[in-house]
């Protein structure tokens, strides 16, 4: 199944019903500071994993003023519209592939509830009120907690230094490195050595092109990197931008393709440079080519968000209290922020008309909507 959208209600900056849009392949998230991005990507990941909320995800408004302890507040909860695919449709009684399905999740831990509330086929209903469903695709998060070291202890590696290692050398390193004379280990050092360099050249720009050479010193796995001036340096030389390069690949690469999973991730730019975003963003949306993939992240980089693909937008924004929330914060998602030019997209990225004149070799200055939109295709 795959994510159509989904409704909040009463949880975290959303003290009534809004809804979030989602594409079936990427949706991206940006807005300024604060006003709920990186809550949508947990509460998404609490209901992947049929979990109930805690009482810091419950909006405030509800908190205090609810008539209800919001425990037990039947109000805090979530509509998820979902397309069912051919692995899940046969967990919903006379599905089909295609069918549109809607589950509310009532998530006060003491009411918390799962149900498929209607089952629609061509903009028919099939049934309503219909029985729990609990078939979620898989929830993966980046950890942006830890990192791989310069010199990774093979009986104890952080989970990040485990993929590492199990994406260079497959699986049972320990046992392949310990049970080998030390000539084939440097057969199988650089073996690895060169598997680890392929994945990474997938998504790297040429500029950061990397090579990955190992050594192995007892229990210490060390790693060299070659740049592509063939100079070798050990990783705790270098910075820590290629360092978060390392960890943020290692992690993606060990997505399952053959597991519906929906990828959330929390402004992976951070650290890297502008080409690497580019990479990045270039390599998630080629990730989310296949059928089994979502992927959901937030961003306040210009190079995270791809201009020529406006529906995966979606802008989150403060708006003012109204009388019924005064005091309390609310955000509006605004589902397609793409009029006047991306205008609020690039103000809460910070995004200044100066900034693009430092960079334009010729600036045009134009009277109307008709050379505006005429201009770019003459040039």
């Amino acid at each position: 199944m795959f994510f159509k959208s989904i409704e909040f209600n009463g949880l975290g900056p959303f003290p009534e019903a809004t809804i979030l849009d989602i594409e079936p392949d990427v949706t991206v998230l940006t807005g300024r500071n604060d006003v709920g991005k990186s809550f949508i990507l947990h509460a998404i990941q609490l209901l992947c994993t049929s979990k109930p909320i805690s009482e810091q995800d419950a909006n405030l408004f509800h908190v205090h003023m609810g008539t209800k302890i919001w425990n037990e507040n039947p109000n805090l909860n979530c509509t998820v519209t979902a397309v069912l695919t051919k692995k899940t449709s046969r967990f919903v009684e006379s599905a089909q592939v295609g069918d549109e399905i809607s589950i509310e999740f009532t998530l006060a831990p003491e009411l918390y509830s799962s149900r498929i509330a209607s089952h629609r086929r061509d903009r028919g209903v099939i049934a309503s009120a219909s029985k729990k469903f609990s078939h979620m695709p898989r929830a993966i998060t980046y950890s942006s907690v830890y990192e791989i070291g310069n010199a990774i202890d093979l009986f104890n590696p952080n989970p990040v230094e485990e993929i590492f290692i199990r994406r260079a050398f497959g699986a049972d390193a320990i046992l392949k490195l310990n049970s080998s004379s030390e000539s084939v280990q440097g057969i199988i050092l650089r073996q690895a050595g060169r598997a680890i360099s392929q994945h990474l050249s997938r998504i790297l720009p040429l500029e950061m092109d990397m090579t990955v050479h190992f050594r192995l010193k007892e229990s210490l796995l060390y790693v060299d990197l070659e740049d592509i001036y063939f100079t070798s340096t050990p990783l705790s030389f270098r910075g820590a931008g290629v360092r978060k390069v390392l960890s943020v690949v290692s992690q993606l690469l060990e997505i399952p393709k053959d597991q519906e999973c929906v990828l959330l991730l929390d402004e992976p730019e951070n650290g890297l440079h502008a080409d690497a975003q580019h990479e990045l963003r270039r390599f998630l949306e080629g990730l989310a080519l296949s059928e089994s993939i979502q992927i959901i992240y937030a961003t306040h980089s210009p190079s995270m968000i791809n201009p020529i693909r406006p529906r995966t937008l979606r802008l989150l924004e403060r708006t003012g209290s109204n009388d019924s929330f005064a005091q309390y914060a609310v955000t509006r998602i605004n589902n397609r922020p793409i009029h006047d030019n991306y205008l609020n997209i690039r103000n809460s990225l910070g995004i200044w008309p100066s900034d693009s004149l430092l960079y334009a070799p010729i600036t045009v200055i134009v009277e109307g909507i008709t050379e505006k939109l005429c201009i770019p295709y003459l040039l």
